[in-house]
């Protein structure tokens, strides 16, 4: 009598297959920010401006070889743009779209509770240098080269939502180029300590 010998079948089921990918499903549906999607399109547009904000303070800088500060006022949620250069004939800002009726001419601010239009309830949430472990700081500067004041990024972080459905968006500074670029998007709250 012969013996057969049967290989082991080393395929998958289609039964399988479809009980792996369901499980997966529900895997990226827990492990994905449960969120509502508005809240990432806010604080992303919010960004965006602030990150053009930026931009402009470091072009403003660039172009005419002095130096511009962005301030930024947590409790007030709004930052300021202003002259800190030597040359007082540039303490008047250009008019922008962002300039409203009521600032003063040497003054852009930018409140972010009056723009609910794009970015209702985003909210300053810290602003950061870069160091070990990162320092609370309140402004940040551009020279004539469009470079910061410091030496260490700077980390502007955006909130958006109340309790445990809040999120939160950075934009990071270099301190070399004075460029920006918006980080990432997350359900944990940043602090000094776990950054």
């Amino acid at each position: 009598m012969s013996a057969t010998r049967r290989r082991p079948n080393h395929a998958f089921t289609l039964l399988e297959v479809l009980i792996v990918v369901a499980i997966l499903g529900v895997l990226a549906g827990i492990i994905v920010p449960s969120s509502n999607p508005d809240t990432y399109a806010r604080l992303e547009a919010m960004a965006g401006i602030l990150g053009r904000n930026i931009e402009y303070a470091r072009n403003l800088a660039v172009t005419n070889s002095d130096n511009y500060k962005i301030t930024f006022d947590v409790p007030g949620n709004q930052w300021i743009l202003t002259h800190c250069g030597s040359n007082a004939a540039l303490d008047d800002l250009p008019i922008t779209p962002f300039h409203l009726a009521s600032d003063p001419p040497d003054q852009q601010i930018v409140l972010l509770d009056e723009m609910s239009h794009v970015a209702e309830t985003v909210r300053l949430h810290a602003i950061w240098e870069l160091t070990t472990p990162p320092e609370t700081v309140d402004a940040i500067e551009f020279h004539s080269l469009g470079e910061t004041m410091r030496t260490v990024p700077t980390l502007i972080w955006l909130a958006s939502g109340t309790g445990t459905s809040t999120r939160y968006i950075s934009v990071r500074v270099s301190p070399i180029t004075g460029v920006y670029w918006i980080e990432g998007y997350r359900a944990t709250e940043p602090t000094t300590a776990t950054y």
